[in-house]
């Protein structure tokens, strides 16, 4: 048996599971950055869906802020409506037959004069 250098078949074994260790650490190393790499693009692209939501939520309250006073507009336009029909009623229902000619004559005149300043 030869215990001298690099004569023996058990230190080419050696070297050969050395060189196998080294590669697979390697590759580990590899992969490890590979997924950091991945885990940071992943971070990044959760931010960018987080900043998207805050903004949507933004955009929803304010549209629903505009539809809640356009709702309380619309109340209020119909409250009106609602007491103006309900005074036109009352004059129509009185059965003087010269008021229902004053009342064809002012909304023929408003007509007329609506037409007449948005032509």
């Amino acid at each position: 048996m030869s215990y001298g250098r690099g004569g023996g078949s058990s230190s080419n074994g050696f070297n050969e599971d050395r060189e196998s260790m080294l590669q697979s650490e390697r590759r580990e190393r590899l992969m490890e950055n590979e997924n950091d790499q991945i885990a940071i693009e992943l971070s990044n692209k959760v931010g960018a869906l987080k900043n998207l939501t805050r903004g949507i939520h933004s955009d929803v309250q304010e549209h629903n802020s505009f539809l809640d006073s356009l709702q309380d507009k619309f109340g209020e336009s119909g409250r009106v409506l609602g007491g103006a029909m309900e005074k036109l009623t009352e004059l129509v229902s009185s059965g003087s037959g010269m008021s229902i000619c004053r009342i064809v004559g002012i909304c023929t005149a408003l007509f007329c004069v609506l037409y007449w300043i948005l032509k």
